[in-house]
């Protein structure tokens, strides 16, 4: 086809007549003249005109027509490029009919738009996020499509200034000019694209009564503007990839930086970046730029105690910030005290236009009715994480619904994701100013029946679920106390999870489980606060979390003694004696009068289970106190009733008599009762408490001379305890080991008391530390390191005295004693000798008394 256009000048005067009658016939298109007449008007075939105007009212704009014409006449790449920019020029200029008077018009020159607001001057820390966005955004990174990127993150994070200070750092590598666009896309009105391309168009040199009307030719002008041009397009605040699509340049060097609290997953090859809050140095860096460095420096806990109570959030540190620099005559302390006030926190992160509340609540209603009751339901207890399937019970919806709702609540940056637990469920967190904002809404927009209803039904799904766990684990103590208390159904694949691994399942749980009690107390709900406390006491005890199971059943016997649920502070008290017994004996409490108190209760409300469980640990407090015969008494007692022929419980009766037995130097008795509890464990699902008492077993042969029982027993417990997580345990097997080794002279003595040592002191296990001091020094007695020897002794010996322990007393002195002598210092040996003399003899071990008088003659 011969060429019937000669293509104009792009770079000046769209001056050829063949053009302005192109031009014309668009024009006159739109009156949909015959295809005779736009032949004639453009030497352009009547064929290829109606194809082109076919395509044209499928919906291609103007520009798309031209482009086709022009190449249809038979111009080259090159050609069609030029002819696109004089098209673009007339109708910048809205020269139609000028052009034809005049024969020529020159194009006006185009403006470079210098939008960017100012960037922030106290802007603090993402060194790396901003070297990551400059080094994506320089001029030359990006290929033939513009580069993308977006800066995500929830309210308040800083998405806009980290933007900004990006934009201007690059913004010379644009020299055609930077756009800058406030979409406002968690409004109620959020910025209409259309109206934003007009703007665009305007500050790109475009006259107002040139700018299409329609949508799709002002995106189609703006992105042809665009093609040959470097320029840094900034969309502040979007709310979704519709609202963003109509303002990416289509082609060329131009860099597109969006912020938003959505993701805009739907937005092809985007380069991402998740915003997170603060790390806490850089929260501090930049509330001393707001107060002065002077403020922080001198009040270092304070300015920490004001980010951890703004959750770290930029905006919130901002707004503090701007409160104490109003206030010079406050200090840092003020502030944090009235922010420690949870239900006025809010209120106090105000000033001027700054707000986190108003900014936390467009996100809040940005979202539909089921993710707006997710997100409410969910700030209903103060859990530091969870796993999605919680908001199930929480909503009494299907646990595919919770999970989807609270992926739209992680994809609107309202909850974060941080990662997998021991059963590989990802784990969500909710910031702390999310849950208050979210808490207030719930106060308005909901009833107290519901918000109770909902954490009745997550109390009764983690004690479901807690119950179940526990009775799989394997050092289980605590009897199982019927509580009053309802039960929500735990979905199917949770149970599984717990069923493979109970403790990973109590590892990922724990401290949503103890929030979840604390919330049932708060909301008065003590039959559920109670038996969840007691379904975790078995997992805090093996685990060695001593702290919070102490602390947890104390809270919980306060509400239940106030309620008056008398089975509920009975099992509460024989919790706690079950703890005492296990791990740290430090406590203001009578120890004896608490399981006593317990016997008394669980007896009136006829549990007798709990009533034997009770009496044995008040043989244990006896034993431990150098009563053995009042020991033996108590643990008979509970033998002779109706609970004593439960296999498992009758096990730990039969442990803790062969004990007190054995305290008493009765080896035959001891042996045969520690035998007999051996028979009554085996096969009941209670390998814990067996290695338990095969480690006593082997404390007792060791005692008799046979190191080679003894260490038989122990590897037997070891392999038990091996397969099984018991802090506790394993430590007092590993020190009954350590004894056995060093007896036998072996090399590997040292280095497993010394681990025993390690564990006892992180249970914070006295009677264990104490122990352990002694048989290593005693160890190194027979080392011939005798000041070694005396110094753990004595360190052994101030331990044993400060927890009131007869027994760990009596064996402290005799190796004391031993050690003494070996040092020389006789005098001081026979003091210790005596002294522990004088405690066997009212422990009742006549064999002991024995050897020490012979010592002593």
């Amino acid at each position: 086809m011969s060429t019937t256009i000669s293509p104009p000048d792009p770079s000046g005067v769209a001056s050829p007549a063949a053009f302005v009658a192109l031009l014309r016939m668009m024009k006159a298109w739109a009156g949909n003249p015959s295809f005779d007449r736009l032949a004639r008007l453009s030497g352009v075939p009547r064929s290829t005109l109606a194809d082109a105007l076919s395509r044209r009212r499928s919906g291609l704009p103007a520009l798309d027509v031209v482009r086709r014409l022009v190449a249809a006449c038979g111009a080259d790449a090159e050609g069609v490029r030029g002819w696109e920019a004089a098209w673009l020029r007339l109708q910048q200029a809205g020269t139609g009919d000028a052009t034809d008077r005049a024969g020529t018009e020159r194009a006006r020159p185009w403006p470079v738009p210098a939008l960017l607001p100012a960037d922030a001057a106290d802007f603090v820390g993402r060194d790396k996020d901003v070297a990551w966005l400059t080094a994506l955004l320089a001029p030359g990174a990006g290929g033939v499509a513009p580069v993308v990127s977006a800066v995500a993150g929830r309210a308040g994070v800083g998405k806009t200034a980290l933007a900004l200070r990006v934009a201007h750092r690059v913004a010379a590598g644009f020299p055609d000019g930077q756009l800058y666009a406030d979409l406002r896309g968690a409004s109620a009105e959020p910025a209409d694209p259309v109206s934003v391309l007009g703007r665009f168009l305007r500050w790109l040199g475009v006259d107002g009564a040139a700018v299409p009307a329609e949508p799709e030719e002002r995106a189609a002008l703006f992105r042809a503007l665009l093609a040959e041009r470097r320029v840094l397009v900034v969309l502040d605040d979007a709310g979704s990839a519709a609202q963003v699509r109509p303002l990416l340049p289509g082609s060329g060097p131009c860099a597109v930086l969006v912020t938003s609290r959505s993701r805009l997953t739907e937005l092809a090859g985007v380069k991402r970046l998740d915003l997170d809050v603060l790390e806490p140095p850089e929260a501090l860096d930049l509330l001393g730029a707001l107060v002065g460095r002077e403020a922080v420096t001198e009040d270092p806990a304070a300015a920490y105690r004001i980010g951890e109570l703004c959750g770290f959030l930029p905006l919130a540190v901002r707004i503090a910030g701007a409160r104490l620099a109003a206030r010079p005559h406050r200090g840092l302390g003020w502030l944090a005290g009235r922010l420690a006030d949870g239900r006025r926190r809010l209120g106090e992160l105000t000033a001027g236009d700054l707000d986190v509340r108003s900014s936390l609540a467009l996100s809040y209603r940005s979202l539909g009715p089921g993710a707006a009751r997710a997100l409410r339901a969910l700030s209903i207890v103060d859990i530091p994480d969870f796993a999605a399937w919680i908001a199930g019970p929480l909503l009494d919806v299907r646990p595919e619904e919770a999970e989807e709702l609270v992926d739209v609540l992680a994809e609107a940056y309202l909850v974060d994701p941080v990662g997998t637990d021991a059963t590989g469920r990802t784990r969500f967190r909710l910031h702390d100013l999310v849950r208050l904002c979210a808490r207030e809404f719930g106060a308005r927009e909901e009833t107290e029946a519901d918000r109770r209803a909902a954490l009745t039904r997550l109390a009764g799904a983690w004690l479901a679920a807690a119950e179940e766990a526990t009775s799989r684990l394997p050092g289980r103590e605590l009897p199982r106390i019927p509580s009053p208390a309802g039960r929500y159904p735990v979905p199917p694949d949770v149970l599984a999870e717990l069923a493979a691994g109970p403790a990973g399942w109590f590892d990922a749980e724990r401290a949503g489980l103890v929030s979840a009690v604390e919330a049932c107390c708060a909301a008065g709900l003590t039959a559920h606060a109670w038996a969840l406390a007691a379904a975790c006491s078995t997992y805090l005890d093996a685990r060695g979390y001593y702290d919070d199971g102490l602390r947890l059943c104390r809270l919980v016997l306060r509400h239940c003694q106030a309620a008056g649920d008398g089975l509920g502070e009975a099992t509460m008290l024989m919790a706690l004696g079950v703890l005492w017994s296990n791990g740290p004996e430090a406590g203001e409490e009578d120890h004896m009068a608490v399981v006593s108190r317990a016997a008394e209760l669980f007896a009136a409300h006829g549990e007798p289970r709990g009533r034997a469980k009770a009496l044995e640990l008040m043989s244990f407090f006896h034993q431990k106190h150098g009563r053995p015969e009042e020991a033996i008494r108590r643990v008979d007692e509970a033998l002779a009733t109706e609970a004593g022929a439960d296999p498992e419980l009758a096990g730990d009766l039969w442990l803790s008599r062969a004990m007190a037995l054995q305290l008493q130097g009765r080896r035959d008795e001891a042996e045969a009762a520690y035998l007999r509890a051996l028979d009554s464990l085996r096969g009941r699902g209670a390998p814990v408490r067996e290695a338990i008492t095969l480690r006593a077993l082997a404390s007792l042969y060791r005692r008799g001379g046979d190191p080679d029982a003894a260490q038989l027993r122990l590897r037997q417990a070891l392999a038990i305890l091996n397969e099984r997580e018991h802090a506790s345990a394993w430590a007092a097997t590993m020190l009954t080991l350590g004894q056995v080794l060093a007896d036998q002279g072996h090399p590997q003595a040292q280095e497993t008391l010394e681990s025993a040592l390690a564990a006892c002191r992180r249970l914070r296990v006295g009677f264990g530390e104490g122990l352990a001091l002694m048989a290593l020094g005693d160890l190194h007695r027979r080392q011939r390191r005798p000041e070694l020897a005396v110094r753990l002794c004595t360190e052994a010996l101030a331990i044993a005295e400060g927890l009131d322990g007869p027994p760990l007393r009596a064996w402290v002195l005799r190796a004391l004693g031993d050690a003494q002598q070996a040092s020389g210092a006789e005098t001081a040996a026979r003091d210790a000798w005596t002294r522990a003399r004088t405690v066997y003899a009212r422990l009742g071990d006549h064999a002991a008394v024995g050897q020490l008088d012979a010592l002593l003659t």
